[in-house]
């Protein structure tokens, strides 16, 4: 039986539940992956999910992402699915995603998202790679890179005109990117999918994992998610305003749970 507007905590078990999916498959063909953004957020500061979160990030480093991909289109049960390019020629964002194909989302967050044939609850699949710099402008680029994209991320609130907000602030943000990648060198560094253009990563924070408790299980983390949480939240472990604490989902059906499918218990 289909149910409208769950709540949150059911849209989290799920998501768990795909979560358990994807770490036996990595775990099994040794693809190294990581919590991160909101999920890494989470992690730390609650054990588990941020409570008004309703998705899941993770990341797999660009070498492995494209055979961590194709283990999943062979492996996953029938009711998942890749969502890319291959499974959606439409498919527009640069990272995967793992989609419930038997629930259904309306995104308020990122309302493009509703056009694609696949609209259910899942996990966003970000690639991490190793970006070079110019050595002349190394120090200048890192600092001014960081102090541009927090101008972004603290803009004005989504309302209003948020949709055509977000749209700049993405192609903002890609435009960024270019100019920045366009200075190569050879200083070590890495950085997370170009059209979320995160702040550059140092590879002793994300070259190591840790495991860390996720809602009683336990998963990788970066072993330098102090700074790279900083970067990203900065005092991230003092939760926001109740106004700023943004899901991003109106309205969420799932025909049937994950974890009470009859197969669940042979893909965990």
């Amino acid at each position: 039986m289909t149910k409208t507007n769950i709540d949150i905590m059911q849209i989290q078990k799920n998501l768990l539940a795909i979560m358990k999916i994807l770490k036996k498959i990595f775990d099994k063909n040794n693809i190294p992956y990581l919590l991160t953004y909101g999920t890494l957020l989470g992690a730390v500061r609650h054990e588990g999910f941020i409570p008004w979160d309703d998705d899941l990030d993770i990341c797999v480093d660009k070498k492995h992402y494209e055979k961590a991909m194709q283990l999943l289109r062979d492996n996953l049960p029938e009711y998942l699915i890749v969502h890319d390019k291959k499974s959606n020629p439409g498919y527009w964002l640069p990272y995967s995603q793992i989609v419930y194909k038997n629930s259904r989302t309306i995104n308020t967050l990122w309302p493009e998202n509703n056009k694609h044939p696949y609209t259910g609850i899942g996990i966003d699949i970000f690639r991490y790679w190793e970006e070079k710099k110019h050595s002349t402008y190394t120090a200048r680029i890192h600092a001014t890179k960081s102090t541009l994209v927090n101008l972004f991320d603290n803009s004005a609130s989504h309302r209003g005109i948020g949709k055509y907000l977000r749209i700049l602030k993405y192609s903002a943000k890609l435009c960024l990117f270019k100019f920045f990648h366009f200075f190569s060198k050879k200083t070590r560094m890495y950085c997370m999918d170009p059209v979320m253009l995160s702040k550059s990563i140092h590879p002793e924070d994300i070259e190591k994992s840790i495991l860390q408790k996720f809602e009683g299980i336990q998963l990788p983390i970066p072993s330098g998610y102090d700074r790279f949480l900083k970067g990203e939240y900065g005092d991230y472990m003092k939760l926001p305003p109740i106004d700023e604490r943004q899901s991003h989902y109106a309205m969420v059906e799932i025909d049937k749970n994950i974890y009470d499918m009859e197969d669940y218990e042979s893909y965990i």
